[in-house]
């Protein structure tokens, strides 16, 4: 029954999606608000994760191994995820479960470095490397700063902003010395210089992972708390807008976009590619390049937008029902339904636009040589350039 299901509901969601050429409509594309819905591509995305489960208090916990653990980057996401509820129907169950991870948040902020810390070790495989307890993580710190600037919206409690203010510290501090500011740059042990900071994700010590969508998730918290009139936030934001510019182009596979840098970083090794992902990139482009109406931001938004097609977004949200269907003990349903998918994906990439933008993959690939040439000691302007879309569409 659950399969035949699936199956009317791809049938119906492909005749719908045939004539839409990019993952997203670019008509629904909407302008970034610090005070408004947070930039989500998926609102089901986080609960289809086999792995979180909630405490007796209401608390997500997510299970890493044999032992659950409390992760700040996952309340934060389902703290979030109530806000844009409460901000589409004004359900008062909503409020109160934003506001009790906005508190958790709170009480769990280690006063002294600003910081949600992580208190188990975490295996980082792309680049073999093991990032010991305790650690830090600028994903967390924004979207935890997203949360805080949200509650004082929603209840003019200054108390609120000051956690928010704290949680600055992390990102005046490199990762060597327990931060998250790490100069985006080849040249292993080079220093931030105000004009290329990478605030990591993931603070990896062996070589950089310079992850892309944890660092843009932190520049939308500062970008939330500049908002406020901080002019720390605001000032670490310009700077970590302008590393987002320049590394652009790196990150650009020509058939989607990489998850981390790590294949270049720490060679040899294979590229991190992720399709979910690589949605939530387009996502956070558009709310960075829509809140600041910077051309750069919006030309990958759109150009990465059309790398698929709606119906390619549709298959990525129903694998990943699939997955979470195999994880609950439904695994005839779940194979069946992935193999159906894969099926499906193999169409999506004939009938898209892939071939088109495989044409480009060649000379994408030889620009982002030349650009990592450039590229060795300290990030130079020369890269910037690079990143600056040409009037015929080609980044040159």
């Amino acid at each position: 029954m659950i399969l035949f299901f699936l199956l009317v509901l791809m049938l119906v969601l492909s005749a719908g999606s045939q004539a839409r050429a990019d993952y997203f409509p670019r008509d629904e594309f909407k302008t970034y608000h610090s005070e408004g819905r947070y930039p989500f591509w998926n609102s089901t995305w986080l609960s289809l994760d086999p792995r979180v489960r909630f405490d007796s208090q209401g608390i997500p916990i997510v299970g890493y191994g044999a032992l659950p653990s409390y992760n700040p980057v996952t309340i934060a996401a389902f703290g979030l995820l109530a806000y844009n509820k409460f901000e589409e129907r004004a359900n008062t169950r909503d409020r109160v479960f934003f506001l009790k991870m906005a508190d958790w948040l709170v009480a769990h902020q280690e006063s002294k470095c600003g910081c949600w810390y992580y208190d188990f070790d975490f295996s980082y495989l792309t680049l073999d490397d093991t990032i010991e307890k305790p650690w830090t993580s600028a994903m967390a710190q924004g979207l935890a700063i997203s949360v805080m600037t949200r509650a004082y919206f929603l209840t003019n409690d200054s108390s609120y902003v000051r956690v928010a203010q704290r949680a600055l510290l992390p990102f005046h501090k490199t990762v060597e010395d327990g931060g998250v500011n790490r100069s985006f740059s080849l040249a292993a042990g080079a220093a931030p210089d105000g004009e290329n900071s990478f605030y990591e994700e993931y603070p990896t010590m062996h070589a950089p992972s310079f992850t892309l969508n944890g660092f843009m998730f932190a520049l939308v918290g500062l970008y939330d708390l500049s908002q406020l009139n901080n002019q720390d936030a605001e000032e670490l934001f310009r700077q970590g807008l302008h590393t987002l510019r320049v590394a652009l182009p790196l990150y650009d596979l020509g058939d989607g976009s990489s998850y981390d840098l790590g294949h270049l970083t720490r060679p040899p090794r294979g590229v991190h590619q992720d399709d979910g992902y690589h949605l939530i990139h387009i996502t956070l482009l558009n709310a960075l390049g829509t809140a600041t109406l910077d051309p750069t931001l919006l030309w990958y938004r759109d150009h990465w937008n059309g790398y698929g097609t709606s119906f390619g977004t549709e298959v990525i949200w129903l694998r990943r029902v699939a997955y979470w269907l195999m994880r609950q003990q439904q695994a005839a349903v779940a194979i069946a339904a992935l193999l159906l998918f894969a099926i499906l994906g193999i169409l999506t990439r004939i009938l898209g636009r892939q071939a088109k933008m495989r044409n480009l993959q060649s000379a994408q690939a030889t620009l982002r040589l030349a650009t990592f040439a450039q590229a060795q000691g300290l990030v130079s302007a020369t890269l910037e350039d690079e990143a600056r879309p040409r009037r015929d569409g080609i980044p040159g």
